[in-house]
């Protein structure tokens, strides 16, 4: 079943795709403007592919908007299929989020169970930009999933090599763009409700950015067609610094938001044991 999901996600990328290409090409005809043409490679979905990047690299104002549209449909049409399969169901610390919308820029935290993470997430809150923070390596082992993760906003982490781009990224993303981010402090799966130490990493982006943190826990495995259960806290800052941002508050800090996860899990358990 997950592969037909995959079948289906990676047509349904492509479709938009295609759909972009077409116009920025009938565009560029109707003005008379050249533009190249990929033909050299073998695979289909390479040279869409590389046609999308040149058309999105050369949109006009217009045609940003019409793609901003395109993405709202196709998160739309994942959010439909998401709830269809897995029927997910929020709790809320704070009942003035069940409108399922952020007002400001906010860091999402949660817990990581498996790679459909960040799509449950997306159709929860799904009103509003969210970029996935994923392992670089998923954008490299699977053309599908990269296609995927780049469509959504995803942003890459280099797990193998000391890599900082990321949280510049993601506070740019936060401070500037006025957009959300979402990041699996964990940095891999749990299993059986385990909920691993998390890496300073978030602590780090939350301080530089200086926004809020809004904490989620899922109830997991995933299953077909049986409900899946989450929780969302209320918005929350990290402690202001009394002697700078010191590796001890850094350490600190993420200790505070791991305990804070961990009275989030039982909270959800609680709520599904009534």
């Amino acid at each position: 079943m997950s592969r037909y999901l995959s079948v289906y996600f990676r047509l349904l990328v492509v479709s938009c795709r295609l759909y972009t290409v077409m116009v920025f090409i009938i565009n560029k005809i109707t003005q008379n403007v050249p533009f190249p043409v990929f033909l050299s490679g073998s695979n289909k979905f390479a040279v869409i592919n590389k046609l999308y990047i040149f058309a999105t690299a050369n949109l006009s104002k217009e045609e940003i908007v019409m793609k901003k549209a395109m993405d709202k449909i196709f998160c739309a049409i994942i959010a439909f299929l998401v709830h269809l399969v897995y029927h997910p169901k929020a709790y809320y610390m704070d009942k003035q989020k069940q409108k399922n919308r952020l007002t400001e820029p906010t860091i999402l935290v949660s817990n990581h169970i498996n790679h459909l993470d960040g799509t449950i997430i997306g159709t929860i809150f799904r009103r509003d930009p969210i970029h996935h923070l994923a392992a670089k390596d998923r954008f490299e082992n699977n053309k599908g999933m990269a296609w995927y993760l780049r469509h959504t906003g995803c942003i890459p982490i280099d797990r193998q090599n000391v890599d900082t781009k990321w949280v510049y990224q993601s506070v740019d993303i936060l401070r500037n763009q006025k957009e959300n981010i979402c990041i699996y402090p964990e940095g891999r799966h749990g299993k059986n409700r385990e909920i691993l130490p998390f890496h300073s990493g978030i602590t780090t982006i939350a301080a530089i950015a200086g926004v809020q943190i809004v904490m989620i826990y899922i109830d997991g495995p995933y299953n077909f067609f049986k409900r899946t259960r989450l929780i969302v806290s209320a918005p929350f800052r990290l402690d202001p610094p009394t002697e700078g941002m010191t590796a001890d508050y850094i350490k600190a800090q993420t200790e505070k938001l791991h305990d804070r996860m961990i009275e989030l899990q039982g909270e959800l358990l609680k709520r599904i044991s009534k």
